[in-house]
């Protein structure tokens, strides 16, 4: 159950991604380095204020929160730490993939979207992986499991039948997409502000999807 204190601080979420895509277009870096963890702390407020949900997977969408605004922030930081802060992301999406197994899941649903999802892997993800093999070899094992991880939160989302949680974990994968095409193939109109927001997004729906499982 949604709190007027959960509410407030969903509100905050939305204001903080906001700024923080201002500022990704003004390019004020102080304000990106301190707004884009900040939503991501104003989501974990979200969810720890939730009622009535299931305990386990509060816990761990909370410590994929946690782990994400991380990654924001290192990726927000003038030197810019990729590596170490997609690193914070893939921990993130282990998080969530548990968070739905303990909300529950269909073990036929999520083979069958695993399968789809590797399927999108053999096209988006071997233009990523080819990039990235020629411009940063060094990533290419890390990108492989990332790409894993990301296909299995998508596929352990839609099994657990809600919509919310797949809708969420898609986004998300989506967010993934733009990531790494913005910085190994086409930069993207709207750059880091952008995806930012979509992932802040789909981090949001996938707390409202505690309430809805």
């Amino acid at each position: 159950m949604m709190t007027t204190q959960a509410w407030s601080f969903l509100a905050a979420a939305g204001a903080l991604a906001g700024v923080g895509w201002l500022a990704s277009w003004r390019r004020w870096r102080p304000v990106i380095v301190a707004a884009r963890p900040a939503a991501m702390g104003a989501l974990i407020g979200v969810a720890l204020w939730l009622l009535e949900v299931d305990r386990t997977a509060q816990t761990l969408v909370i410590a994929g929160l946690a782990a994400n605004a991380t990654g924001d922030l290192l990726l927000a930081l003038p030197r810019h730490y990729f590596a170490s802060g997609s690193a914070c992301f893939l921990i993130a999406r282990a998080f969530y993939g548990a968070a739905f197994v303990a909300l529950g899941i269909d073990v036929g649903a999520f083979v069958l979207v695993l399968i789809v999802a590797g399927f999108t892997l053999l096209t988006v993800g071997r233009i990523l992986m080819g990039q990235i093999r020629r411009l940063r070899p060094g990533l290419v094992l890390g990108t492989a499991a990332y790409m894993v991880a990301a296909g299995s939160t998508v596929a352990l989302g839609v099994a657990t039948g809600d919509p919310t949680a797949g809708f969420g974990a898609v986004t998300l994968a989506m967010s993934d997409v733009l990531l790494g095409w913005n910085r190994f193939v086409r930069a993207l109109a709207g750059g880091h502000g952008s995806i930012h927001i979509v992932a802040h997004g789909a981090q949001a729906i996938l707390v409202l999807a505690l309430v809805s499982a």
